[in-house]
């Protein structure tokens, strides 16, 4: 079996990974117009139904999985920078802390076209307290990463009520303001009201604690190899993960919508990863993982990318096709955006060995 490492030391696996993930992010933001709410006004019947069954489809494979991939891989890839750095002697914490308030400029720019689906400010606001575990071992790393994967805050607030959806009044301002068309008021709507309202519906929907344990989890997964392991190691991982996300599905059905679902989520998530390395390391040479490793390289480029091309697309500021395509042609639109950031990454690739962002944001964090 290929190993999974490239020549110059890179997994190729977690960018074959982290470009399925924001593939998966692209698709299903562009399902509903990037929480742009309209609906087109006149469709045929058949369409509309095919919308609906297409939708139902895409949040049941991938909502709450491809995120969760997504911030498992920057835990690893944090975890990857670390070592190399403290191996030269670097304590890197504050250093990490520099890069991580680049991260949530860079979050700021993404907010100010997409605010409700920008996860970057919380992410920076996540991993400062676990590069205070940049030395903790491995037992101590699974335990933290344990007990925010438990979700605790979010059974006190189903047990006891503590939050209100207060986020809602911040994503109904937001709503109002892009229904006006103004980009500039859009712009400053969503750089207030709209991370506002991200940042308090992370905390109150158990996002943000699944983050943080994801995060200590991604680290752990560099530690232990995690991403370089045999096929048969994969399969039994998938079986075993799809075991347990069927019988917590049930239980979610059975029991209601309550915290469960997180577990659910997150099983799957679990085995949306083992199955994907168990294919990837079984047919590695096929065009489609070529193509997702070189969108996965970059990442914060492309999809920071897909946030500014959409809601050109979608919004009432843009072309407002959010008023004329339902979820279908809006599949068919996000495949062609895909294609396009693919083609553009390829050529960049072949000049640099980072993208555009990831290449600035490197530069800013040794200036």
């Amino acid at each position: 079996m290929d190993n999974g490492i490239t020549k110059n030391g890179r997994i190729s696996a977690i960018d074959a990974l982290r470009g399925f993930a924001i593939s998966a992010i692209l698709i299903i933001h562009s399902s509903n117009h990037f929480l742009y709410s309209s609906m087109p006004q006149s469709t045929p019947e058949w369409l509309l139904r095919l919308d609906e069954i297409l939708k139902s489809l895409l949040y049941f494979i991938f909502d709450g999985k491809a995120y969760s991939i997504f911030a498992l891989l920057f835990g690893f890839t944090y975890a990857l920078q670390l070592c190399k750095r403290m191996a030269k002697g670097m304590d890197m914490k504050y250093r990490m802390m520099w890069r991580m308030f680049l991260l949530a400029i860079f979050g700021f720019f993404n907010a100010a076209f997409f605010a409700g689906g920008d996860p970057l400010i919380f992410y920076a606001l996540c991993m400062i307290p676990v590069i205070f575990l940049r030395h903790a071992g491995n037992k101590v790393l699974f335990g933290v990463g344990l007990f925010f994967l438990l979700q605790p805050l979010e059974w006190l607030n189903y047990t006891f009520h503590l939050f209100d959806d207060s986020y809602g009044v911040f994503y109904e301002n937001m709503g109002n303001t892009l229904k006006s068309g103004d980009f500039i008021e859009t712009v400053k709507m969503n750089v207030t009201d709209g991370v506002k309202g991200c940042l308090l519906w992370a905390l109150q929907t158990g996002r943000m604690s699944q983050t943080l344990g994801l995060f200590c989890f991604g680290m752990l997964t560099y530690r232990i190899g995690f991403f370089v392991r045999d096929v048969l190691f994969y399969k039994r991982m998938t079986l075993y993960s799809l075991a347990l996300s069927v019988l917590l599905y049930i239980a979610v059905i059975a029991v209601g919508n309550i915290p469960l679902r997180m577990y659910y989520n997150l099983a799957s998530s679990v085995c949306m990863i083992n199955l994907l390395l168990w294919i990837y390391y079984k047919s590695h040479n096929a065009s489609f993982w070529y193509y997702m490793k070189i969108y996965g390289r970059m990442s914060l480029t492309n999809f920071i990318g897909q946030s500014v091309i959409c809601t050109f697309l979608f919004y009432p500021w843009g072309l407002h096709l959010g008023l004329v395509f339902g979820t279908s042609l809006s599949i068919v639109l996000a495949i062609i955006v895909l294609v396009i950031q693919i083609i553009f990454s390829r050529f960049w690739i072949n000049y640099h060995k980072q993208g555009p962002l990831e290449k600035l944001w490197h530069k800013l964090t040794w200036i």
